[in-house]
């Protein structure tokens, strides 16, 4: 069976890399991606699947019919960010394709494309989620809310994510959590502004942040075991628009990763009392608004069902279980707090090449025809033991 598989993802490589390549040309962000959701729309109805909206530019459709129900995720969105690679198929705008979506959509519709010629031999039924904004972390959380994990009722989810810096056409996955919480803050410091010639009848909002910065810094550096991990990054630190002015208002902006739900608690509660703290200090005031996403968690039973699917059909010599967590983020942690999910990472390049998100990442194109085959493959094996139980 897994050869059938393979030889029909093997016949369906070129329209993989040619959507792949499509898609790659015409990045769009966040919730709005309608360019992208029309070309996978028509794609999937040139395969034979009928197509639904689900939230706004979420789309979704079904192989086979009855049994269990297994959702396979791929992601719409880009970045608002400029490639900067010589490819000949590279952005045509001001975004980029540089984490890796356009490939999960190009394998996920193979996987359509293989599943939808096999329905009558499906013993259950799979069902795509096309999601947009997984960037911006809320992509997955609307499609939920308009009912993604419904009518058919989802039993559990598989996904597939690139990784460029990974030897090409191995896969490692991680029991647990295998992508960090995020929690993204801003802090908006007022003081009162004033004349650079008398700083003694202001309040300084950009001592304040100066002071946040290094209290917020120190929790994580000095506070926070190494043995679990957490990296705060602040990004955004500043204010003012001359250099003889004491502005009224001043930000900082950064994001919090944590894989421990109880140390990511104790940081959030020290950032807000770090906020408290120094706006006492000086006589500020300030705003301080969290957004966050949970951690992505692979369940441990799930992973077990999969793994011999996947060491099936690209040998276990491919497939590694993973140590640690990524302190990257996944959206696709919504979909795991309500259904057994497991998300693994298929390497599409080399250990030291640039990273997902960088400007000049490059993504290998010799495996992507088998992340099709083992979506299409793992979705009617795992149907078929499901149905046998």
């Amino acid at each position: 069976m897994k050869d059938e598989f393979i030889k029909a993802a093997k016949e369906l490589e070129e329209q993989i890399i040619r959507d792949r390549r499509h898609i790659h040309k015409y990045p769009e962000v966040g919730m709005e991606v309608p360019k992208t959701y029309a070309y996978v729309k028509k794609r999937l109805e040139q395969i034979g699947c009928e197509t639904a909206e689900c939230g706004k530019y979420g789309i979704t459709s079904t192989v086979g019919q009855g049994g269990k129900t297994l959702l396979l995720r791929a992601e719409l969105d880009g970045l608002p960010t400029k490639e900067e690679t010589d490819i000949p198929f590279k952005s045509q705008n001001e975004n980029g394709h540089l984490c890796g979506h356009d490939i999960h959509i190009a394998m996920l519709l193979g996987a359509a494309k293989i599943l939808k010629d096999r329905e009558a031999d499906l013993k259950g039924t799979v069902k795509f989620m096309f999601q947009p904004a997984e960037e911006y972390g809320i992509g997955a959380k609307v499609m939920i809310e308009h009912g993604i994990l419904e009518n058919p009722k989802v039993d559990a989810c598989l996904a597939i994510h690139v990784m460029p810096d990974e030897r090409n056409g191995h896969i490692g996955f991680k029991k647990g959590i295998t992508c960090a919480y995020l929690d993204g803050f801003m802090i908006e410091v007022n003081g009162k502004g004033g004349h650079g010639s008398r700083p003694e009848e202001t309040i300084d909002p950009l001592n304040v942040v100066v002071d946040m910065y290094s209290m917020i810094k120190g929790v994580v550096e000095r506070e926070t075991s190494a043995f679990n991990p957490a990296v705060c990054t602040i990004g955004v630190l500043g204010g003012g628009s001359a250099a003889n002015v004491i502005p009224q208002r001043a930000v900082l902006e950064g994001t919090l990763r944590c894989c421990d739900s109880k140390i990511r608690e104790r940081i959030i509660d020290r950032i807000i009392i770090c906020a408290n703290a120094a706006c006492q200090a000086s006589g500020a005031t300030h705003r301080l608004q969290l957004v966050s996403t949970p951690g992505m968690y692979n369940d441990p039973k799930f992973c077990d069902e999969m793994k011999g699917l996947i060491c099936d059909i690209n040998g276990s010599d491919k497939v590694a279980e993973l140590d640690l967590p990524m302190l990257g983020t996944e959206d696709l942690s919504y979909i795991s707090e309500k259904v057994p999910t497991m998300l693994m990472w298929l390497g599409t390049g080399d250990v030291g090449a640039p990273t997902s998100h960088s400007a000049d990442v490059y993504f290998n194109e010799d495996y992507f025809y088998m992340g099709a085959a083992t979506l299409a493959y793992c979705a009617a094996k795992w149907l078929d033991n499901a149905k046998k139980e």
